[in-house]
Parts: C-alpha cells; structure tokens; sequence
C-alpha cells in the first residue's frame, strides 16, 4: 500500500529487547473555518456502492493545523486516555502539556517556524510529544526510520538540511556520523530503558555499552534517562566549523513550563518531508501539508465510521512511514483515541494488547493478519461461533495485497472486518479502501470522497470501458 512489505517487516521482525463521551458516529467539525472541497460529477460509478454504505460522497474539512488538532482534542477530552505504552498512561490533557514543554525545550535551541527538524524515533510516547511539538513552533518534521541504513540517513540529511536531529540514543553512533558535514546544529536524545523490565533493561544497557558512539553521546544513567555531552567539531555544508551540541530531552524539559508557544502556522504550510522512493527507487522528500494530512485524515476517519472520544487504536505501524503516521496518529487525536504504543510488532504481544486494552482498530499488513490468526487457531479457535477478539470492530490492512483466503480466516476467528486499502505518500496516503461490511477481496476497494480516478490504457493513456484491464 504505502511502503514495501520487507521495509516494515526489517522493523517489526526485531525482538522487543532489541531496542470520552461518545458525542455521535461522526467526527465532530473543527472549531476553525472549515474548506470545503467541489463535489465530484454525479456520473461517477462508484458513488452508488459509496452513499449505500452511508458515506457521503463530499466532505466538509477542517482548515486547521496539526497543533491546533491537538489543543481541541484536549480542550474538549481533556480526561480521555491518550497514550498508552507500557507502564505509561497520559491524558490528552497530560498529552497536550508535555508537549507544550518539549515545544518550549526545542525553541531554546532555536527551532523557528519553518526550520526542518529531523526525528528518528520509533513507536513511543517521545515520538507522538516530539511530532506535535514540532508543528507547535510551525516547524517541519523530517521522518526517518531508526534503523534506516547510515549512506541512506547521510542522503536524507543532505536533502532536508534539519537544524535539530532528535533521536534514540542506541542509533546515536549512526545518527551523528550520517550528519557529519551536513550542518545539524542540536542533537536531542531520549531513551526507552525506563519503559523495559529489569531484565531487558540489563540488555539495553548493554548495548549502549557496546556502541562507543552511543557511549559517549547519550550514556544512559540509571533512571533510564541519556546524559547531555558535548559533541565534536564538525564541518558544516558551507565549510565552516561548528559545534553540534548534544542534550538529553529528558534534561531540554526539565524547567521548561507549559506553556503554548505563539506561533501559528498556517494550514498551507508544510507540516512533513516524508521520505519516500516512488517509482523509481531515488529518494525524494513529499511534502505533506497540514491541509492535506487532516483532509485525508477526514477521509479515513469518515469511512471508518469513527466514534469520537471511545475507539483505540493499535498503533504497530511505524509512525515514521506516512501510513502509521495517519492513520495510527493523526486519526486516532482526530478521534479523541487512545493510541496504543507497539514499538515493534510481536504476535503474542499484540494479541495480549488487543485483550487488555479492547482495541476497536487496528491498521495493520497481511503479514500480521496472518501471524494474529494462525495464534488465535492454536490457542483452539472459536469453539462456539464467537468472535475471539469482540472489541474489534475494524481492521485496514496495506503494504500489499491481502489475499483472500487470508482476510476471510481473519475475520471468521476475530469478528472484525478486514479491509483493504491503497494509496501513496503524496496523497497523504490513503487514497481507496474497501468498504465495511463488504471488504471485496482481491481488490483496493473504492476511491475516497472528493477523490476522482481514471483507470487508462497504459500504452495510449485513454480511458478503458468498465470490465476492461487498465491502470
């Protein structure tokens, strides 16, 4: 859908120790003025199958930003569960503060409206206060997987240019030497020891004792927290030297109130640079704007049939890839959700996490579809008929084709729909997806509201007939 199958998996395949109210069926509109978008020509045959499902076929979006997202979501559910992860659970009130601090924290370094700050973080509650504290100061967030490869990071910092680099002090030592001579000003590191066992937390200090670089960058003390250090000399893109300073983010917030900062974006503004490779395999940075992640955020939110302020999301997918960020992110603060951390997918794990947690929906790839319903058949399969995971009422499967017989076993064991769904960074990402109750498989499933769709000959780039093969 949005991101090769083996790209996701090299992320989740690595072992854990490696590293409301209700107020209707309908997301609620924005407290700011709303766009709203021309509606498609009626003789659209799609839009028959589309208002059925009660799904209309244009939609009214909010003309906000991200932050502001962020700030009604916790002005209105301010006691509602926001983040859960591990032994951490905050409230969007508790949400909105910490990250108001790290906005205050990254603006003493000198993050401005319009700088590029570069984010390496997997699935974490850093990641979702980082992200949002970003789009606070009107900055841009560069997205980077953590275990992306030091010659691809090194590109990616030479096209983006970020003043400020927040990472994971276990890739401190690739991080800082991808930089090298690109110009990164701040280094801001944080940890996931505190969220390990006892056990795993001995693993992880391991290897930051392994890494000389992560060593001497972001040791962690005891509480699980990277001291701040000076970093070394480095030569900027223009020749000349600076010094690039290194701090924990832990210590960049420790005094810093709050408080909103005073910036305001403008929705057109450029919210992301997200990586992608498009057809061709060269790297690229789209440029997602506020606009067009909440507009498509709208669009799934909506044909989800989300209920504000009661569904949890199962946020597995790595929210550097525009796919977990919307969808497991944007979508679940859009909500009034509860985002229910995974840093890297493990079967047992995830199905403990749906049980306990009473995921509602659940973003995921066939991969994982599979690995959750060979569990659930070894555990002995629904013996009476029932569903086996009754909390769950949808799943939104990408990356790659679901095969049928895998999206029916899947929705026999756990009683969720499973549909599946297409789309593309540029488009923010989802672009079609099949419908509730009537999944289709084998197929991408219907275009979004507001969105038009050609399927051409791909030798004369004419439009085929219906029944036809085209692209």
């Amino acid at each position: 859908m949005f991101m090769s199958l083996n790209s996701l998996m090299r992320w989740w395949g690595q072992r854990d120790d490696e590293s409301g109210d209700g107020e209707g069926d309908r997301p609620p509109r924005a407290i700011e003025d709303v766009l709203v978008t021309p509606e498609i020509a009626p003789q659209e045959p799609w839009l028959t199958s589309v208002e059925r499902a009660g799904i209309p076929r244009t939609l009214t979006y909010p003309s906000t930003t991200l932050a502001r997202l962020l700030d009604q979501t916790a002005d209105r559910f301010g006691d509602a569960p926001a983040v859960a992860y591990q032994n951490v659970r905050w409230t969007y009130a508790e949400l909105l503060a910490r990250v108001n601090r790290v906005a205050a924290g990254l603006a003493t370094l000198g993050v401005r409206k319009g700088d590029h700050v570069l984010m390496t973080l997997p699935n974490c509650p850093e990641f979702v206060s980082c992200f949002f504290a970003i789009q606070k100061l009107g900055a841009v967030v560069v997205n980077a997987g953590p275990l992306i490869g030091s010659d691809d990071l090194h590109e990616l910092i030479k096209l983006a240019r970020p003043r400020v680099a927040i990472g994971l002090d276990l890739q401190a030592g690739v991080l800082t030497r991808a930089a090298r001579e690109c110009g990164v000003e701040h280094f801001v590191w944080t940890s996931l020891q505190s969220y390990q066992t006892l056990i795993k937390r001995v693993g992880y200090r391991f290897k930051l004792w392994h890494s000389k670089d992560s060593k001497r960058h972001a040791e962690g003390n005891g509480d699980g927290k990277p001291h701040a250090t000076k970093g070394k000399v480095h030569a900027s893109s223009h020749g000349h030297a600076h010094k690039a300073q290194h701090v924990a983010l832990h210590d960049l917030t420790a005094r810093c109130a709050a408080r909103p900062p005073t910036v305001a974006p403008d929705p057109g503004d450029v919210a992301v640079l997200q990586p992608t490779g498009g057809t061709t395999g060269t790297l690229k940075l789209a440029e997602l704007t506020h606009r067009s992640l909440l507009a498509n955020c709208t669009q799934v939110a909506t044909w989800m049939n989300v209920r504000i302020g009661q569904e949890r999301f199962l946020s597995v997918l790595p929210m550097f890839h525009v796919y977990g960020l919307n969808l497991c992110l944007v979508a679940a603060v859009y909500s009034a959700g509860t985002m229910v951390l995974m840093t890297r997918y493990e079967t047992h794990s995830a199905l403990d996490l749906i049980r306990r947690e009473g995921v509602t929906i659940f973003p995921l790839v066939p991969a994982i579809c599979d690995a959750l319903s060979n569990l659930l058949e070894e555990e002995g399969g629904a013996t009476d008929g029932r569903p086996l995971l009754p909390t769950m009422r949808l799943c939104i499967s990408g990356a790659a084709p679901l095969p049928p017989a895998s999206g029916e076993r899947f929705m026999r064991l756990t009683g969720s729909d499973a549909i599946e769904g297409y789309g593309l960074t540029e488009a923010s990402p989802v672009t079609h997806a099949g419908l509730p109750g009537d999944p289709r498989p084998a197929t991408i499933g219907l275009p979004m509201p507001d969105t038009r769709v050609r399927v051409i000959d791909p030798e004369t780039g004419d439009d085929v007939r219906p029944g036809e093969t085209g692209e």
